[in-house]
């Protein structure tokens, strides 16, 4: 099968109008240059295509995958740093063309300290961390830095009330300017279950953020709820959109969940840097054993 790599896109200056629910947001962007990926395509769709699995997955789907996503343990940074020069790590993130690096801001046993962050406490420990990623990943790494920070997740780094905002902003944009320095490009990565009403509250801005990535499962009432439409926000801000984290869950056997998600990226592909199907754990697992029988075999058949 042939490779291919996608052609530089340039933004152009754009003010436009998205309501997003019931609220009318002027979204309005400067002159932004939209990041390219750059790195070759093997799965022979018109979008680069992955999941959080080994190359076998690809095998077992008939195509091969363009992109995986791989996440840096956060318990401690001496457990971020164990897992960035273990082989495992090297041997995950070069397994696809493109190495995509979930990463927190600071650890679990951490948490909240988004003030610190911003201050340059945790500076030295990301431009190591940085090195060794950019190391690995080539020079077309793409570092997802402090993601599902907005969406109730949980993790060490949830915005819990609107106090965090401010700080979180100031955290984000320094560390993405020791990453970019590094070589890497930063992806500012938000779930569709957003805690805050305003989905842009966390957004730290265009001039450090290359990539802009929505999770998508198939949970809450409407699985297929703002994904067209935080599309059309990201393309005002002149940046590519990538869904990093997708996949089954609780809406049983749902073909028509895996059917729109495949036309979502066909129609879409120009405006989309990667898709990730999340193939960890038996909540979303397609292969070889799976909950889901029937929208496995349609993904198999799609894809």
């Amino acid at each position: 099968m042939m490779t291919r790599t996608d052609p530089g896109r340039a933004g152009t200056p754009l003010a436009r109008l998205f309501l997003l629910g019931s609220i009318g947001w002027l979204l309005s962007a400067g002159q932004v240059l939209a990041a390219t990926v750059g790195t070759p395509m093997l799965s022979g769709h018109s979008w680069r295509s992955g999941a959080s699995a080994d190359p076998g997955f690809g095998t077992w789907r008939g195509s091969r995958l363009d992109v995986r996503n791989v996440f840096v343990a956060h318990s401690s940074w001496d457990a971020m740093n164990k897992k960035l020069t273990s082989s495992t790590f090297r041997s995950n993130c070069t397994q696809t063309p493109l190495c995509v690096i979930s990463m927190a801001p600071f650890p679990d046993n951490m948490a909240g300290q988004f003030q610190q962050c911003a201050g340059g406490q945790f500076d030295a420990n990301h431009k190591k961390y940085a090195g060794l990623m950019a190391n690995v990943a080539r020079g077309t790494g793409i570092v997802r830095l402090a993601w599902e920070s907005d969406g109730g997740s949980g993790h060490a780094w949830q915005i819990k009330t609107t106090s965090n905002l401010a700080p979180f902003r100031s955290c984000f944009r320094r560390l993405a300017a020791i990453y970019r320095a590094a070589g890497l490009r930063v992806e500012w990565a938000v779930s569709k279950n957003c805690i805050f009403g305003d989905l842009l509250a966390s957004y730290p801005g265009d001039d450090v953020v290359d990539f802009w990535g929505l999770h998508h499962y198939d949970s809450g009432n409407k699985p297929d709820r703002e994904i067209s439409r935080w599309l059309g926000v990201a393309k005002s801000h002149g940046k590519l959109m990538d869904v990093p984290e997708w996949g089954l869950w609780q809406h049983g056997d749902n073909t028509a969940y895996v059917q729109s998600m495949f036309n979502f990226f066909k129609a879409n592909a120009a405006s989309i840097a990667y898709e990730n199907y999340y193939e960890n754990g038996s909540a979303h697992r397609l292969e070889p054993t799976t909950r889901f029988p029937k929208a496995a075999a349609l993904y198999k058949q799609l894809w």
